[in-house]
């Protein structure tokens, strides 16, 4: 079961955290799987206790998710990946964001 603090950063970033979505899947796509909070922030943990360059990579972010991660003060960003080429349309959420965490 969904934590309340999960469902409150959910909302605060407009995305859904839970369930899966297999209508797009085949044999070159998997499928949407989220995974939780807790399972995640982990990797945060695991750097501290093993310091190494980590670059994370956010792929189609909304602005509220953008506007959030640029307030993290372990976080810096580094690039964007314009991808709207790739794909018909123009939605400007079709980029890749490049964070390293300090």
């Amino acid at each position: 079961m969904m934590e309340q603090n999960e469902l409150q950063w959910d909302k605060l970033l407009k995305i859904k955290s839970t369930g899966r979505d297999d209508s797009h899947s085949d044999q070159y796509r998997y499928p949407y799987e989220p995974a939780p909070y807790r399972v995640l922030a982990k990797i945060v943990d695991f750097y501290y206790e093993n310091p190494r360059k980590l670059l994370l990579f956010f792929y189609y972010p909304s602005g509220e998710y953008v506007g959030y991660l640029m307030t993290r003060e372990a976080l810096v960003f580094v690039d964007e990946i314009d991808c709207r080429d790739l794909l018909p349309g123009e939605d400007p959420r079709e980029k890749i964001l490049i964070f390293e965490v300090e």
